[in-house]
C-alpha cells in the first residue's frame, strides 16, 4: 500500500498512532524486563515475551488506525468487510490448531509454546470485531447521512405547499 493513497489527515494520525504503538511496544519490555530482573517473576521465555509486545503494540496499532479512518487507503474503502472476513478467518485457524493441541498453555508454571498461538489468535480476534464493529458504524453512519439529506429535500416541497394552501 503506497503512502500516496492516504490524504494529509489520514498520514498525520498514522504517524501520531504508531509513534504511540512504538511507546507502547517499548513501555512493555520496559516493564517486563524489570520484572524478571528485580522480582525474578520470568512468565515465559525471552522470544515469547517479545513477540507478546508486538503483538499487543500491532493489535493497538490496527485497531486505532481502522477506528481513525486511516487504515485503508481513499480507494479501498470497500475491501473494509474482506478484511475483516480475513482476520476472522486466520481467527478460526489459529484457535483450531490451538485446539488440537492439548498440553494448555501453561506448563510448569510458565507458558509455554501454545501462548503464542493464543495470543495470536486473540489479537486476529480483536482486530476482526474491529472491522466488523467499524462497518457497522460505517454503514449506519451513511443511513443517517442518507436521510439528513433526503429531509433538507423534503422541506423546501413541504414550504411551497403552505404557501399555496
Amino acid at each position: 500500500m503506497s503512502n500516496q493513497n492516504f490524504d494529509e489527515r489520514q498520514k498525520l494520525i498514522r504517524y501520531k498512532i504508531i509513534s504511540v504503538a512504538y511507546f507502547i511496544l517499548i513501555g512493555y519490555l520496559f516493564i517486563v524486563c524489570e520484572l524478571s530482573i528485580f522480582i525474578d517473576i520470568k512468565f515465559a521465555s525471552l522470544a515469547d515475551i517479545v513477540i507478546t509486545g508486538i503483538a499487543l503494540s500491532g493489535t493497538f496499532l490496527t485497531v486505532m488506525m481502522i477506528f481513525k479512518d486511516c487504515y485503508l487507503g481513499r480507494k479501498e474503502k470497500k475491501k473494509l468487510i474482506t478484511a475483516g472476513m480475513i482476520f476472522f478467518i486466520l481467527l478460526i485457524i489459529d484457535n483450531v490448531k490451538t485446539l488440537i493441541e492439548k498440553d494448555g498453555i501453561v506448563s510448569n508454571g510458565k507458558l509455554n509454546d501454545n501462548y503464542i498461538m493464543f495470543c495470536v489468535s486473540f489479537m486476529w480476534g480483536i482486530i476482526s470485531i474491529s472491522f466488523f464493529i467499524k462497518e457497522i458504524l460505517n454503514r449506519k453512519k451513511a443511513k443517517t447521512s442518507k436521510e439528513e439529506w433526503h429531509m433538507k429535500i423534503k422541506k423546501p416541497n413541504d414550504n411551497k405547499q403552505k404557501i399555496k394552501n
